[in-house]
């Protein structure tokens, strides 16, 4: 029976029992488990044993930056694939860090023995695979015919199938071949992808970019959204006090600025909208959490609420300067502020992650 060493990075003894339980049920592997509480005992344990993985919650209690957690124990076992355990409330966060060299992320209260165990036996087919990458027309040569070797590939990743009895001649069944990219049939098989964490990992399978994506790149790397983002919230957090002075002072001209400042950030809001769609695209690939969603939720939420306002302005300007409307009016402008503000901190957890 296969033996894998895992070092448990973990503080809570109730999820720490959990994840020894669902190893425990795995039953073609036989799974060492060494817990530890803290960072200290953590780090101290990865300099004296040797272990195939760390599964690692970032919340310690003597690390309170996430990030640093991390950072040491990857730089104290830079060979081992390092498996980051989240909340809910942290999905992000672990996807920025499996940006930075993770290899995989768990969400606590998602995990079952069958996902665990196949998460660890990627982790570590992944840090064994190396950086090597292939292109779609190199991976084509490796059919595994006329005594070629037989490569697959399946979710970006390239495996060696070519000692395996079921790869012969490089085909599989009816319908599968080597030298191809099978994400797609492998989906609609009647087993799942748990028989590939079999093979030997040689690396990724390049990625091939349309213009259009290239574009968004280049877009990007010029970081657009981060400068509309900051107008925007310039713009929020003046409007609301030059109102307050035209309706306390009573100068028309404060009211006006008011208007440009909103007509301003409106514009604003949605260049900030879509650059950020574009950012996320390029560097997240879309993937859905719960800090992108709620960023998504408020950015939309101040689109309505600007753009209400504007449209209030401009079609009643004579029951905004009056009264009660100039005190919804600026209690409106307020709310925009608050949101603004809502949406730089939500943004700084992913920026700063």
């Amino acid at each position: 029976m296969e033996a894998i060493r895992v070092l448990l990075i973990e503080d809570n003894p109730g999820d720490a029992r959990l994840i020894r339980d669902m190893l425990t049920e795995a039953a073609t592997v036989d799974f060492d488990v060494d817990w530890k509480q803290t960072l200290s005992d953590g780090l101290k344990s990865l300099a004296e044993n040797q272990y195939d993985t760390v599964l690692l919650d970032l919340g310690l209690p003597d690390s309170p930056q996430r990030s640093m957690t991390f950072t040491r124990v990857q730089t104290t076992a830079p060979a081992l694939p390092i498996i980051i355990m989240t909340g809910l409330d942290d999905e992000t966060f672990a996807v920025t860090t499996v940006r930075r060299g993770a290899q995989d992320y768990l969400v606590k209260g998602k995990i079952d023995s069958d996902t665990l165990v196949r998460t660890i036996h990627y982790a570590i087919a992944r840090k064994l695979g190396g950086e090597r990458q292939f292109t779609i027309a190199e991976l084509a040569g490796y059919d595994g015919k006329d005594g070629r070797a037989a490569y697959i590939a399946f979710k970006g990743r390239v495996y060696d199938a070519t000692g395996s009895r079921l790869w012969k001649g490089g085909k599989h069944g009816v319908a599968h071949f080597a030298g191809t990219d099978l994400s797609d049939a492998i989906a609609h098989a009647p087993h799942d992808e748990s028989m590939l964490a079999r093979l030997p990992v040689l690396g990724d399978l390049a990625k091939t970019e349309t213009v259009g994506l290239l574009w968004l790149r280049k877009i990007d790397s010029f970081h657009p959204h981060i400068t509309f983002d900051h107008l925007t919230i310039a713009y929020a957090l003046t409007a609301p006090f030059t109102f307050a002075i035209r309706l306390f002072s009573g100068l028309a001209v404060f009211d006006e600025i008011t208007l440009y400042l909103l007509m301003l950030g409106l514009i604003n809001i949605a260049l900030s909208f879509s650059t950020g769609l574009i950012s996320w695209f390029v560097n997240y690939e879309s993937r859905a959490t719960r800090t992108f969603n709620v960023k998504i939720a408020l950015g939309i939420l101040l689109f309505i609420i600007t753009l209400a306002s504007l449209t209030w302005r401009l079609t009643g300007p004579e029951q905004v300067l009056g009264l009660p409307g100039s005190y919804l009016y600026l209690a409106a402008l307020f709310i925009q502020l608050i949101l603004a503000l809502a949406l730089d901190y939500t943004g700084k957890k992913i920026v700063y992650a």
